[in-house]
């Protein structure tokens, strides 16, 4: 017997499946506030130097050392420059025309400007300006820097230690790094708690993903990894609402850590340890305590006979395990499959042109994603509401993809929405030439509606892509390009602030117009049967249609496939 009958035997979606489903929600909700509080703490302000004058104003003897305040008052210098306060100009000479001026000297003292008075950014309290701009960009992309470096060894640590263990064990650190990046003393600190954030939030997502999927169906991963993406987006909500009502980030940081503390305990006390991962793991023990648990939440009697078929599945897992030499070969074998699998797309011309293809899409769906995201304050307008935006529009935006990837197909879907987002960001540039702020704060708004759908439907267009000996690889493949997208992304901010307000959306615009348009080129797969081997992506398209003639009962099998790849689409 499959795990998946054992489990339809036990209730399949029940009452249990349902009320944890909830709790990871929640874990889910709380992401965003774990390591989007950048958007708002490393906001850009406004700042002026101070040039050393008292509360009284500057005395009208420049002979002294005031000669330095008082220009640096009066002059078009640079706001990061000032004269030379302690400057003391000597005897004047015969030449009266002479005028003795003190050096230029870069300003150490600083008055900060935020869009609200009682704003307190980590931007303003360690003066991330005059030269040392592009820290705020970089403590984003250290962010993701640390979430590829989950990718790494995250999984390793989840199937040793279990998905339970794995989550509580970073979940802690993640409360725990919130807070204390809260508490840093100064910037390179809150830079490093910048990575290690990105790190464990990205590892506990994959360890509640894994004890979300483990417990259902395949066929239910669609529809809750959608669910997830708009509960993500719910959480983006959250934030802004949160930091508007706590302007102080260090206040923010500490709320948030206390935040995180709710689904962490409820998991704790309502959440087993995964059944599938116990029973492929051969601890019968344990299985038969979570299976019982699981059976009685849903109305289900565990008998004996529930008991045998558990303890049957344990013991096929369990003489397995067992056997080292076959354990070693299988290992040994997946490796070298593994190491060859990027070869032989690569030796498939039609494959290997879809695999760069979709690579690059997903590099430039991560960027824009992101950088819209992180980005709030190119866009016209409050940067709160901007951000509370971006984030309900997850909803609507998860809604329509799932609907529209059914019914129109995913080529369609995902093609369009590109190009929709291409067009969009593009469009701005006409919109600030004319200062027409609320037409480009729609487009902006609406670019990043089109590249969530986009988002959306990558995991699931790729996974069908690709054929089943190779989709592994050509998920990991995509997976890490995005990551670079991701990585970048933080300094299209930077292009806007320093050399012109709308050129980041423009840059968002091509990619998403060049990628949208190499879409096109991909085939649809929608209603098709899925690809075995590398041999049959040789023709892609004739044998698709030719499978899809021969064998009608496959339609929509894709549905339910391989969907455990879409835990890395909020990662």
């Amino acid at each position: 017997m499959s795990f998946e009958a054992f489990l339809l035997k036990m209730g399949g979606f029940g009452k249990f499946q349902t009320t944890r489903l909830l709790i990871f929600q929640l874990i889910i909700f709380s992401i965003p506030c774990s390591y989007l509080t950048s958007i708002f703490s490393l906001q850009p302000v406004d700042y002026q130097c101070k040039s050393g004058t008292s509360e009284t104003g500057l005395r009208e003897n420049t002979n002294s050392s005031d000669l330095g305040r008082q220009l640096s008052a009066e002059s078009d210098l640079d706001s990061c420059l000032m004269y030379d306060p302690d400057f003391k100009p000597k005897a004047m000479e015969k030449d009266e025309d002479n005028e003795t001026k003190p050096p230029i000297i870069v300003c150490e003292d600083f008055e900060v400007f935020h869009n609200y008075e009682r704003e307190q950014t980590a931007t303003g309290e360690f003066q991330i300006f005059c030269g040392r701009d592009h820290y705020r960009q970089t403590g984003n992309a250290l962010m993701f820097i640390g979430k590829a470096t989950a990718m790494v060894f995250g999984g390793y640590i989840g199937d040793f230690l279990g998905r339970k263990p794995s989550f509580v064990i970073f979940q802690t650190l993640t409360v725990a790094i919130t807070a204390l990046s809260g508490l840093t003393p100064n910037l390179m600190l809150f830079l490093v708690g910048r990575f290690f954030t990105g790190l464990v939030v990205s590892c506990a997502y994959i360890y509640a993903f894994a004890l979300m999927s483990e417990m259902m169906k395949p066929n239910y991963f669609t529809w809750v990894a959608f669910l997830s993406e708009a509960t993500f987006g719910l959480g983006m909500v959250a934030l802004s609402g949160s930091a508007f009502a706590i302007p102080n980030w260090r206040y923010l940081q500490l709320a948030v850590a206390v935040a995180l503390l709710i689904p962490t305990v409820l998991l704790i006390v309502f959440v087993p340890e995964s059944l599938r991962w116990l029973i492929a793991k051969g601890n019968f023990k344990r299985a038969v305590q979570v299976a019982s648990r699981m059976s009685e939440s849903n109305g289900v009697s565990f008998d004996s006979i529930l008991e045998n078929e558990l303890y049957n599945l344990c013991h096929q897992n369990h003489d397995e395990l067992n056997e080292e030499s076959k354990k070693k070969k299988v290992k040994s074998e997946f490796k070298v499959a593994k190491s060859f699998a990027i070869v032989q797309i690569f030796k498939n011309r039609s494959l290997a042109i879809q695999l760069i293809t979709l690579a690059f899409c997903w590099l430039v769906i991560s960027a824009v994603y992101y950088g819209i995201s992180l980005g709030g304050s190119m866009i016209p307008g409050d940067l709160y509401l901007n951000t509370a935006l971006m984030g309900f529009f997850e909803v609507p935006a998860m809604i329509v993809a799932s609907l529209l990837s059914y019914k129109l197909g995913r080529k369609k879907v995902f093609t369009g929405s590109l190009i929709f987002t291409g067009i969009c960001c593009s469009s701005i540039a006409i919109t600030s030439a004319y200062k027409t702020d609320l037409g480009s704060r729609i487009l902006a708004l609406a670019g990043r509606f089109g590249i969530t759908i986009s988002f959306a439907v990558v995991y699931l267009y790729t996974v069908e892509i690709m054929p089943t000996s190779v989709r592994v690889t050509g998920m990991t493949f995509c997976s890490f390009t995005a990551r670079f997208g991701a990585i970048l992304s933080p300094y299209s901010v930077l292009l806007s602030e320093k050399i012109w307000g709308p050129i980041a959306f423009v840059i968002f615009g091509s990619v998403a117009l060049i990628a949208g348009l190499l879409a096109l080129t991909l085939p649809e797969t929608h209603n098709k049967p899925l690809l075995d081997s590398v041999e049959d992506g040789k023709n892609t398209k004739i044998k698709r249609q030719k499978t899809a003639l021969h064998e009608p009962k496959l339609k929509g099998m894709s549905h339910e496939t391989d969907k455990a790849n879409k835990s890395e689409s909020i990662i």
